[in-house]
């Protein structure tokens, strides 16, 4: 039985159980050309697992080389966001590209090492390797902003 039950709204306690309803909201945030995030809240389940995959589907059509999900704000995930997970990450891996979760839940963790699924240290952010990049660049030629705008990352969310 589904352990994400809740009673109906009658008054007997002992009425039927209905599925509590599924939500989650996934947002692409395209950092630059080669850096991508995928912001994961919610619940993923087979109710709302496509928003997922939709949202890997296009940040992998964009051929990042680094693509990042963060589960930080996941409270439940099943088999269909694994899938989904494990495809985007597969198709990463075949075009040489990285792919990490990072951000999840303990348990989370355990699970998606479980079955291969890279993972990203918190702390291995890619917006601060993108900075730390520049700024290597910048101790040794200049500001960055002199060479290129300052722009605001795409957002989209599903």
């Amino acid at each position: 039985m589904n352990d994400r039950v809740q009673r109906s709204g009658s008054a007997d306690p002992s009425g039927p159980a209905t599925p509590s309803p599924s939500w989650a909201s996934v947002t692409v945030v395209v950092e630059s050309d080669a850096v991508i995030t995928v912001e994961c809240v919610g619940e993923l389940d087979e109710l709302t697992h496509t928003k997922l995959v939709v949202a890997l589907d296009e940040a992998v059509a964009r051929r990042p080389r680094k693509l990042h999900v963060d589960f930080g704000g996941v409270s439940y995930f099943n088999a269909s966001a694994i899938n989904a997970l494990l495809s985007a990450r597969d198709a990463q891996r075949l075009a040489g590209h990285q792919f990490g979760v990072r951000e999840a839940s303990a348990f989370g963790r355990r699970l998606l090492a479980f079955v291969d699924c890279d993972l990203v240290e918190p702390s291995r952010s890619l917006v601060g390797e993108e900075a730390r990049d520049e700024r290597a660049v910048d101790d040794a030629g200049g500001s960055s902003l002199q060479r290129r705008a300052v722009s605001v990352p795409d957002r989209r969310t599903y």
